[in-house]
């Protein structure tokens, strides 16, 4: 049971031109990896993780899908805010053939909203959606959880809980997380690939390949790092971060 990928190619229209994101990508997703896409912003990531579980599609190559995945979350683009939060619930559910009174109840319970059940999504606090999106996310069964930026993008009450439902989550799941910043990394990961200039390199040593990308991100700004220093995070500190491509 995996995903793979064979010689994958996009191209994507970019300041009135065609922009390469990436091309002969070559991997594979075992049950029970924990890696990350580290990359810059507009280098690819969100567009790969879309390819990955079947939203968006590659130029050039082939994607082999053994094994379910996730939308990337925390996506909640399909949520429908006039609809209560377990018709939410329910939808999806069906979607995904888990029609399953119980699984509502424990993915509500899971990331604490069950009080919000029978509101309509738009009319609970802001805190629910975000929250919702991560529990379904994790909650439905999948083999691969695909993590777009953040692990855990939502209220800093909730976020150290939802570190520990990841890090708890079974080791036959596998965890991709595509993000500009590091800091979740180290502690959820057990191999970085870096994505520049439209190509992944493995780094099976986290912390080099951390090292390694933060001297990215110095260079974007035009600091180049002194030798040794490319590990620090006062760079990414100071990196701009956008989302979506």
């Amino acid at each position: 049971m995996s995903i793979e990928l064979h010689q994958v190619g996009k191209t994507v229209r970019r300041g009135g031109g065609t922009h390469i994101l990436f091309e002969d990508l070559n991997f594979r997703i075992d049950p029970g990896a924990r890696f990350a896409v580290l990359g810059l912003p507009k280098s690819g990531k969100s567009t790969l993780l879309r390819i990955i579980c079947g939203t968006d599609h590659a130029d050039v190559g082939t994607i082999e899908r053994g094994s379910s995945a996730s939308w990337p979350i925390p996506l909640s683009d399909f949520l429908v805010p006039a609809s209560t939060v377990a018709a939410n619930m329910r939808f999806l559910t069906r979607l995904y053939g888990l029609d399953n009174e119980q699984i509502l109840r424990d993915v509500a319970g899971l990331v604490e909203i069950t009080e919000f059940l029978n509101s309509r999504l738009g009319e609970c606090p802001r805190h629910v959606r975000p929250r919702l999106a991560f529990g379904l996310g994790v909650g439905l069964g999948f083999d691969i959880c695909l993590f777009d930026e953040r692990v855990a993008s939502m209220d800093k009450e909730f976020r150290p809980k939802a570190i520990e439902i990841v890090k708890s989550l079974s080791a036959e799941k596998a965890i991709v997380v595509a993000t500009s910043q590091h800091k979740e990394v180290a502690d959820l990961c057990d191999t970085v690939f870096v994505l520049e200039d439209g190509k992944l390199t493995r780094f099976p040593d986290v912390k080099e390949g951390i090292g390694h990308y933060n001297g990215l991100i110095a260079k974007a700004a035009g600091d180049e790092p002194e030798e040794g220093e490319a590990g620090g995070e006062a760079a990414e500190d100071e990196f701009v971060l956008e989302v979506g491509i």
